[in-house]
């Protein structure tokens, strides 16, 4: 099976890219689009986003809010008890619980197309991972 073959598979199986989004959406982020990275919400990570300077921190923290895949118009204030966060395009702190992640970042990841790509380069997936037709008879 070609690389563009188990392209067209994984995209065809929601199953399998929700799985891969679980389980590599964090590094692909982390490296493909480092302004969308999420970060675990401790005083190290905060600081190395956001300075030093508490007024800042604080300020970043005020204008942000807590992530809600599910209403995305109710942006209630930022909660600094959740798990993880990340810098909206304001430079904002948005907070995002745990139960989350994947929702996140399943809209975070900009391409399917070349997270799936780059899931096969890094050989996260192969093509046990997908049902072949044979499989399907």
């Amino acid at each position: 099976m070609t690389d563009e073959e188990l392209k067209a598979k994984v995209l065809d199986d929601d199953d399998v890219y929700e799985s891969l989004v679980s389980e590599y959406g964090r590094e692909y982020l982390y490296e493909e689009q480092p302004d969308d990275a999420l970060m675990e919400l401790d005083e190290e990570n905060v600081k190395m986003a956001c300075g030093d300077d508490a007024i800042n921190i604080l300020q970043r923290a005020f204008f942000g809010y807590d992530y809600n895949p599910y209403n995305s118009d109710n942006k209630e204030a930022f909660n600094p008890n959740r798990d993880y966060f990340f810098l909206n395009g304001y430079a904002n702190m948005v907070s995002v619980d745990e139960g989350d992640v994947d929702e996140y970042l399943k809209s975070a990841i900009s391409s399917k197309d070349d997270f799936v790509e780059w899931c096969i380069r890094e050989g996260n997936v192969s093509e046990n991972d997908v049902e072949s037709d044979e499989d399907e008879e």
